[in-house]
């Protein structure tokens, strides 16, 4: 533990941190219910720092200063929780795959993905339930024959089941 960085926080900032701090029972979150940015992080003003993310001052508090290089992972997928224990210090590439692995970008969620979720759920069902071909598919939605197979052989979309 990194006195140095400790001596940073001062008791009115710890204090400000734990009033601003729920406690999840089922999951063991730390909630933060003060203010936070829009992605959902919990932000904390710390007097000669700044404002700042309220994991990253906790995390400081009780691991020292965070490596370069390095960046916190929440391992519970609570971008709100703020318990040390949920979180880890990895590189930014590690985190990448971490988030790919667990969903973050599936579906319309990838700001690349050029389909609906109605048109997806559409294809996927077309082709179970009939002998509609991917090449009329395509034709009659306007949708490239690519992106059809791509539905059709779970290259995309995979975490969408048809709804029949």
């Amino acid at each position: 533990m990194s006195r140095k960085s400790n001596k940073i926080f001062d008791q009115s900032a710890r204090r400000k941190f734990r009033e601003n701090v729920e406690i999840d029972e089922i999951t063991g979150c730390w909630l933060w219910i003060g203010r936070k940015d829009h992605r959902g992080y919990g932000r904390l003003y710390v007097p000669g720092r700044g404002e700042m993310p309220a994991h990253r001052f906790i995390w400081e508090v009780v691991h020292g200063e965070l490596k370069p290089g390095k960046e916190l992972h929440h391992k519970c997928r609570n971008r709100g929780c703020v318990c040390p224990g949920h979180l880890d210090a990895i590189t930014h590439a590690e985190n990448m795959r971490r988030a790919g692995r667990a969903g973050a970008w599936n579906g319309i969620k990838n700001g690349n993905a050029r389909r609906t979720e109605s048109e997806v759920l559409a294809i996927k069902n077309l082709t179970r339930l009939s002998s509609v071909s991917a090449r009329t598919l395509s034709e009659e939605m306007g949708i490239p024959l690519r992106s059809v197979y791509a539905v059709i052989n779970r290259e995309v979309w995979g975490h969408l089941e048809p709804s029949i």
